[in-house]
């Protein structure tokens, strides 16, 4: 029987290990290197990391270990920002009729990391009870009487 921990986060596990395969797809010499797999590769990480983005929204994750699903979200972050740039370097190499699609799933992946990092900055807060408690009190001082709604950005640094 699965963990129930490890099925809500395996999306996450997934777009970790597709990375770190490009990864070393990326920086090998493999016989193997076929630029059809090197799309098939990022085609999975953006699968996956839509899949941990839609289930993380929908509130569907629920870790016993919040710091360490934190560290996960952090390494997936510097992982896809590291095949995100490999990648684009490696671009001019690629077959013409790919480079196009590859290049859209780089931007894929760009517009999906930063999702990805607003979850993690969610998550964060959560697992910092001062930081936590301040946002709480910022939260409770929101005039709900406001039709004007200003950027939360800004209304939120006056109380940080």
């Amino acid at each position: 029987m699965l963990n129930h921990e490890y099925v809500q986060m395996r999306p996450l596990y997934e777009a970790m290990f597709l990375s770190s395969s490009t990864l070393a797809w990326l920086e090998g010499t493999n016989v193997d290197r076929s630029d059809f797999r090197l799309q098939e590769g990022l085609a999975g990480i953006t699968r996956s990391m839509e899949e941990f983005i839609e289930m993380a929204s929908k509130r569907e994750i629920v870790s016993s270990d919040l710091p360490g699903s934190i560290f996960l979200v952090e390494s997936l972050n510097c992982m896809t920002q590291l095949v995100d740039a490999k990648t684009r370097e490696f671009l001019p190499m690629i077959s013409t009729p790919l480079e196009r699609p590859i290049g859209l799933l780089l931007d894929q992946i760009d517009t999906l990391t930063d999702r990805v990092e607003e979850i993690l900055e969610a998550w964060q807060i959560g697992a910092d009870p001062a930081g936590s408690a301040r946002l709480t009190q910022a939260v409770s001082q929101i005039d709900s009487t406001k039709t004007e709604i200003s950027e939360w950005r800004v209304s939120l640094e006056q109380f940080v």
